[in-house]
């Protein structure tokens, strides 16, 4: 696959030189200044080679940055996004690290610790029932049954989530039941939840009641988000109207802004007008 969409996008940018034809007739995807795409050519020879490497690697919840000695096994994309899958000198026991390319800052050559591979690690198919990158050298695919609705139906089939994806029962409202052979991720999770309403999980149970509490949690944001916009226009408008006299000086349009409407329910205020209301000097709390 990856080699087909490689000369696809060569020929993309062969065809006009040829032809003299002004405009593309294809549009690749492409991040413009992601810098991770001046360290693939590095780790590419790395993994290519065998060597072992050194990478400055910052997390997104590490403050700084820091230096891995990492045994490199396979370059992998994902939505994207570029990842290298390695194993980290330091582990204790076999196990595969992932790391996002646009969080390592640089790449060198470590001569001094010898090449060794994970004799657990497949880099043709450890992916193979997988969806994104997540993945452990123990865990296990599970079978995940999915009932879709009418409306997602169609495109579900038109694109399957995973390779593995088979419908086993059509319903006469027009939904479908399918089920996937894949490890259990955070990846396959926000696939689900990206979907809504539209998707339900069957089985496993357990998924089903984890998919079933973020969607909870989700809906009590929601709920909490209201109601806190509904107290924070009342807030505002007691903390403008300190007095008699203040209340006399606002206008209309000033108490408009910050008062319930007659039907009873908030006005419309967005989580970013909450925050330039909050950071703006007039709506601190001494």
């Amino acid at each position: 696959m990856a080699s087909s969409i490689d000369t696809i996008s060569k020929l993309n940018e062969q065809i006009p030189r040829h032809t003299g034809m002004s405009v593309p007739a294809m549009a690749m995807e492409h991040v413009a200044g992601y810098k991770e795409v001046k360290l693939i050519g590095d780790i590419y020879y790395a993994v290519h080679k065998q060597q072992t490497i050194i990478i400055e690697y910052q997390s997104f919840k590490a403050r700084q940055s820091k230096a891995l000695v990492v045994y490199p096994y396979l370059l992998k994309e994902y939505r994207n996004r570029w990842f290298l899958i390695g194993e980290k000198a330091s582990n204790h026991v076999p196990q595969v690290n992932i790391f996002a390319l646009d969080r390592i800052q640089s790449v060198t050559v470590d001569k001094e610790h010898p090449f060794k591979k994970c004799v657990d690690f497949d880099p043709e198919h450890f992916f193979d029932d997988t969806i994104g990158v997540t993945k452990g050298i123990h865990d296990k695919a599970r079978r995940v049954v999915i009932k879709i609705d009418r409306q997602q139906a169609p495109y579900v089939e038109s694109k399957p989530f995973h390779k593995s994806q088979k419908v086993e029962q059509r319903f006469r409202d027009g939904s479908i039941q399918l089920s996937l052979k894949v490890v259990i991720n955070n990846e396959l999770e926000r696939l689900i939840l990206s979907n809504g309403g539209h998707a339900e999980i069957s089985a496993p149970p357990e998924f089903r009641s984890r998919i079933a509490g973020y969607r909870i949690c989700f809906l009590l944001f929601i709920v909490l988000y209201r109601k806190m916009r509904h107290h924070w226009c009342n807030f505002a408008l007691m903390k403008k109207c300190r007095n008699k006299i203040a209340v006399r000086k606002m206008t209309a349009q000033q108490q408009s802004n910050f008062a319930v409407s007659p039907s009873g329910k908030p006005p419309r205020i967005g989580i970013a007008d909450i925050c330039s209301r909050l950071t703006h000097e007039d709506s601190v709390v001494a």
